[in-house]
């Protein structure tokens, strides 16, 4: 059989040997496989070959997930954005979302037509790099956006206390003449008084 395009022969003998089964020559070593079953053969090693493909591609993703969300905390500290670590991983998997169903999609076309993509692993890992800059630029701008808010906030805050302090002074200040008037004059609000006695001729 082949091997990574190398072929590679066993002897009948070695099979024997091996695998403790007695096989002669080629319709020996037929009908052991159709004693076994050629249709429950295939299926166990359609299953043993997805259960080794779907392990394989999962590290894979893995470990290009967590290569990303590296060099996506390393941009964030250029783009002076904080980011915690599990916000990373986060936007790690969002943007290899993309990458993951484009390279699905080659591989089924490839095991079809055997149509072959150079550097499309490269291309893979470059598309997820771009998804997580321009994140990291959104949330920037976000923040940009809500200081500016914040900002503007504080600003009104300040207006409406420096009025509200106006106010208060203005009504002290109104306060303190109208009782300055008083003092001075305390004659002319005593004979007011005495004007304003009643004298008997209202009864």
């Amino acid at each position: 059989y082949y091997l990574n395009s190398n072929q590679i022969e066993y002897s009948y003998k070695e099979l024997s040997s091996n695998y403790s089964i007695s096989i002669n020559n080629k319709n020996d070593l037929i009908q052991k496989i159709d004693n076994i079953g050629i249709v429950s053969l295939g299926i166990v090693f359609f299953l043993i070959n997805l259960f080794i493909s779907y392990i394989t591609n999962f590290i894979t993703t893995l470990s290009d997930c967590i290569l990303v969300a590296i060099f996506g905390f390393i941009a964030s500290k250029f783009c002076r954005v904080r980011m915690k670590g599990n916000v990373a991983i986060t936007l790690a998997i969002y943007s290899l979302t993309l990458s993951v169903i484009l390279s699905i999609i080659y591989t089924i076309i490839y095991d079809i037509t055997g149509f072959e993509i150079k550097y499309f692993s490269l291309m893979y890992l470059l598309i997820a790099y771009v998804y997580i800059i321009a994140a990291i630029l959104m949330i920037k701008d976000d923040l940009i956006k809500q200081s500016i808010e914040v900002e503007k906030i504080i600003d009104v805050q300040k207006q409406v206390k420096e009025e509200l302090e106006s106010e208060k002074n203005t009504e002290e200040n109104n306060e303190e003449e109208q009782k300055n008037k008083n003092d001075e004059n305390p004659k002319e609000n005593d004979d007011l008084n005495l004007n304003n006695e009643p004298d008997g001729s209202e009864i």
